[in-house]
């Protein structure tokens, strides 16, 4: 198994020491927190998550002033979150498996005659549910005798080291046995639509595959569960955020156009994703690997249109479909697959991806992704909006239209990033060792990146330069002649704009899907 980077077999699984116990236990609970953290921030109360989550200062706040509070079996405190009355629940008995109350609670809120969950706090576990006139009510100055001796004083206002690291401590606890309940409950079939595997698990189901996929830094590995082939993911770069793919691609898993998620394994320091098998090749080596035998019957013109189609729906889905704006940050060929048998487009990657914050429409951050499809505003300001995934799209494009990497098409401008990479090697990454394309996946001094000798937008270079019969792929012209060039013009066109140098001067992703739908609907059928 050379697939594990130098680890062995032995290394990775065998063991059964209380050592590596101890450690598969640490990453599950970082790991499982992390990942329930950002499924709740995705879903925020409104996808296939419907709860959110709520800190112990807020639940502070919301219940700081209250005098009302229910006494059931456990205690209600009536508070304000959001300018909304809601129901502060605090457990009395420590038998009470609240881990599941909240699994189970969250999946059948929508019934008229379960009270229903709004969100939850991990570091005390309380739970929050919506306000209802309760029977039991009483009126009177909380002081809380229901904590079994800890008084408000020591639960809420101490900012001591001590207090949060115990809350950081619970967090991770509560966080992943939260996570485990969400999975263990909806098995692949409910609102959570993934399944949790063990490291014993991914073990057994890749024992004797031989088959494995090199992608952008990860590689997927063939393997079988359950008794159905399952493709198992291994992530090479310590940068990708591993938990927010996990929680993007299981919202995206009912796209045509995402390789759907079935599981995940979150024993390891990076979580093993599992997907469902398909006999698949990536776009780039599709493109530009040479001597490949499937790449005429596989990239004929009118799959081309269909991949730069259903490409860009999935980013308008991702741009639409969530409570804020996701930015995919690294839309590029080595991130889409391609299923052999039905010629779908897939993508595979969302571990750089960003949420706009709500009621913005942009957002700061590191400058990150691979360079040449990097937007010239992130580079030089770290500015990332919709209209980065454009950009991203239209060098994507770009390349289905002329067969191109855009890497190193463009004199000794390459030397750039030969240099950022000798001064920066632990935080860029290489996608192949012939290849001067390069990831950046942390942030990186603007005199590294040698901002004032970056190339070229590249389609305005070949436009200068070439009519578009001459730049197209000549393996198009193979079965299309000059019935086509109006498409080839409108695509490069479309390819212009996408890449402009200013962010305002660039469509929405909605807009080029809606071209794209328009130039594809002037391909005949039947020549494809």
């Amino acid at each position: 198994m050379s697939v594990f980077s130098g680890l062995t077999r032995k290394t990775l699984f065998s063991s059964v020491s209380a050592e590596r116990r101890k450690k598969e236990h640490d990453c599950y609970l970082k790991n499982g927190s992390a990942v329930l953290e950002e499924l709740l921030a995705l879903c925020d109360g409104n996808c296939r998550i419907p709860i959110r989550y709520f800190s112990a200062i807020e639940i502070h706040n919301a219940i700081k002033y209250s005098k009302c509070r229910i006494n059931l079996s456990d205690v209600y405190i009536t508070g304000s979150l959001d300018n909304h009355l809601v129901l502060v629940r605090f457990n009395r008995c420590r038998l009470n498996n609240i881990h599941r109350d909240i699994a189970v609670t969250a999946q059948m809120s929508h019934l008229k005659n379960v009270l229903r969950l709004v969100g939850c706090c991990l570091e005390f576990e309380q739970l929050v549910y919506e306000y209802v006139e309760g029977i039991s009510s009483v009126t009177s100055k909380l002081e809380m005798p229901f904590f079994r001796g800890l008084t408000k004083k020591k639960l809420f206002p101490s900012a001591s080291a001590e207090k949060r690291k115990k809350e950081y401590d619970c967090y991770l606890q509560n966080g992943s046995c939260v996570l485990e309940e969400f999975l263990a409950l909806c098995d692949g079939n409910c609102r959570i639509p993934i399944r949790y595997f063990t490291a014993i698990e991914i073990d057994r189901a890749i024992k004797h595959t031989k088959s494995k996929m090199e992608l952008s830094n990860v590689y997927m590995v063939t393997g079988s569960l359950d008794n159905r082939l399952v493709l198992v993911r291994f992530n090479n770069c310590e940068f990708n955020n591993i938990h927010r793919d996990i929680a993007i691609t299981a919202q995206m898993s009912h796209l045509k156009n995402v390789l759907r998620l079935v599981g995940c394994c979150l024993e390891f320091e990076e979580p093993v994703m599992v997907y469902e098998y398909v006999e698949a090749i990536s776009l780039s080596d599709l493109l530009f690997k040479k001597g490949n035998i499937n790449k005429k019957s596989s990239l004929s013109w009118g799959n081309r249109l269909r991949i730069s189609n259903k490409v860009a729906s999935a980013i308008v889905f991702l741009h639409t479909e969530f409570t804020t704006p996701i930015i995919h940050r690294d839309l590029k060929a080595q991130n889409v697959i391609i299923d052999e048998k039905s010629g779908v487009a897939k993508i595979v990657d969302f571990s750089l991806s960003i949420s706009l914050p709500p009621g913005e429409l942009e957002v700061q951050d590191r400058v990150c992704g691979t360079i040449w499809y990097i937007a010239p505003e992130h580079i030089h300001q770290g500015i990332i909006t919709q209209k980065t995934d454009v950009y991203n799209f239209g060098i994507l494009l770009f390349q289905l239209l002329t067969g191109k990497e855009v890497c190193g098409s463009v004199g000794s401008d390459d030397d750039v990033m030969d240099r950022a990479d000798s001064k920066n090697s632990k935080e860029t990454t290489d996608f192949e060792e012939d290849n001067s394309m390069h990831r950046m996946d942390s942030a990186i001094p603007e005199e590294i990146i040698d901002i004032d000798n970056l190339p070229p937008n590249l389609v305005d270079h070949y436009i200068k330069e070439c009519n578009i019969m001459d730049i197209a792929d000549p393996t198009i012209f193979k079965e299309h002649g000059i019935e086509i060039q109006q498409q080839l013009k409108d695509c490069l066109n479309l390819s212009r704009k996408c890449t402009a140098d200013k962010g305002e001067d660039r469509p929405y992703m909605i807009h080029v899907a809606r071209e794209l739908c328009r130039i594809e609907k002037g391909f005949p059928l039947d020549q494809n």
